[in-house]
């Protein structure tokens, strides 16, 4: 059986959209907005978590129609920085040369989002700083999520040739139709339509040019950095992306496979099919995925376990202690105890290993 593949991008790629959203329409409905995705509000809090890409390019279409404003994505975009993107937004500015930035980028956007691309491309006498997203959508792959990728991507650039440049043209991956026209107007450069994916054009004669704002020694960040950070998340098993979608729905203590299969975008069957084909089950998963966030609750918050036992989906307080102590050899409050809980915890050999993002 073909392997199943579903992109995952990190949470903190949606930027400042939940603060333009909030003061247009209100909190509730931010929050209607989030619940018709069966996206939990708590992934604001956890900006490195994994969620499904289709998820977020929802999000960004249903955020546009919530507010009524084609150009959503564009302003989202235009307030994102290198700090948006975290380690890896500064492991791209910490790069001595524009060239060796968007080579940084193509090598480690894994990091940031799974099945994408990211590189150079030669057209002539331009260089186009090029990023495709993987899609398994019908009809349009989201303009509003595309459009918001178009100015962090001129941000990178700017980085080296100053805060006024703009690209010679603007390429996105969706077909020209309504807005387009206001496209081209509010970015002041042409826009080309029906591309293989969003890029930007860059005279190739700039690209040796060095970093005009280079981060601060105390901000650097090292390939070796980065990678120490992030290198277990390399891969795109099934199981990864499964596991990544349950840790991202334990936010809310769900944790139905009817539910993981509805957000990844198949049937309950593929999604066990899938599985099994990697030797894994489905609770096994779950299993790591509350174990992990246990141990966090308890290192990093001062709830009751009760209180962490429900919104881990038991029923029953006792259970999860029961279940804890398999994991650990301890029980919650025994681990809370312990001279170094509040150290990162790795737990016996269950699995246990970051969720996967591929970039």
């Amino acid at each position: 059986m073909a392997a199943t593949q579903i992109a995952l991008t990190r949470a903190r790629g949606m930027g400042g959209l939940p603060h333009l959203v909030e003061p247009a329409v209100g909190w509730r409905a931010l929050e209607r907005l989030f619940g018709r995705l069966n996206l939990p509000v708590a992934v604001l809090a956890e900006p490195d978590m994994a969620m499904p890409l289709e998820v977020m390019v929802d999000l960004f279409e249903d955020a546009s129609r919530e507010v009524g404003d084609h150009a959503f994505g564009l302003r989202v975009g235009q307030a994102m920085t290198f700090a948006d993107y975290g380690m890896w937004g500064r492991y791209l500015g910490s790069a001595p040369t524009l060239v060796m930035a968007l080579v940084r980028a193509g090598q480690t956007i894994w990091i940031h989002q799974s099945g994408a691309r990211m590189g150079m491309r030669q057209q002539q006498k331009h260089t186009i700083f090029y990023y495709a997203r993987q899609s398994n959508r019908r009809g349009s792959p989201g303009m509003q999520h595309a459009d918001h990728v178009i100015w962090p991507m001129i941000t990178v650039v700017r980085e080296f040739l100053g805060p006024t440049w703009m690209p010679d043209w603007v390429e996105v991956d969706y077909p020209s139709g309504t807005g387009a026209q206001a496209l081209e107007d509010r970015l002041g450069v042409p826009v080309l339509f029906s591309r293989p994916g969003i890029g930007v054009a860059i005279p190739s004669n700039l690209l040796r040019y060095a970093n005009q704002r280079p981060i601060g020694i105390e901000k650097h960040v090292s390939r070796a950095e980065l990678l120490a950070k992030y290198a277990g998340d390399h891969g795109e098993s099934f199981g990864r992306m499964v596991r990544a979608t349950v840790s991202l729905r334990l936010l809310d203590g769900k944790t139905d496979i009817d539910g993981t299969a509805r957000m990844l975008g198949i049937s309950i069957r593929k999604l066990q099919r899938s599985l099994d084909a990697e030797g894994i089950s489905y609770r096994h998963l779950v299993e790591q995925g509350r174990c992990k966030r246990a141990i966090a609750l308890l290192q990093e918050h001062s709830d009751s376990v009760t209180a962490i036992a429900l919104s881990l989906g038991y029923e029953e307080p006792g259970n999860f202690t029961r279940a804890f102590r398999r994991w650990t050899g301890q029980t919650p409050n025994a681990f809370r105890e312990l001279p170094n809980a509040g150290s990162p915890y790795r737990g016996p050999d269950i699995g246990l290993q970051a969720d996967y993002v591929g970039p």
